[in-house]
């Protein structure tokens, strides 16, 4: 075997594999309705690394934890309570 012949077949390989994984993760995902989910795995296969990568980066869900460290959102953020020196107000 030429050695074309093997990175042709290298090349395909990693183009199925990662067409295949990005098609899966379009599938599982449950934030595309179905005509959705049709497009972005076509649209994957016939343009396949540009899209899969624009596909990933729009699917991935939004991060809503609160890391540790940090308030939650239902504590009081705004700085009044500092500036009044406590309770209330400071007359």
């Amino acid at each position: 075997m030429e050695n074309h012949q093997i990175i042709m077949y290298l090349f395909i390989s990693i183009y199925v594999i990662y067409s295949l994984r990005v098609t899966i993760k379009v599938i599982r995902n449950k934030y595309l309705n179905r005509n959705q989910k049709i497009f972005n795995s076509i649209t994957t296969w016939l343009i396949p690394f540009i899209w899969g990568i624009i596909v990933l980066g729009m699917i991935k869900p939004v991060d809503t934890t609160i890391k540790k460290g940090t308030k939650s959102s239902s504590s009081n953020t705004d700085n009044w309570h500092h500036l009044t020196g406590g309770g209330g107000f400071n007359i």
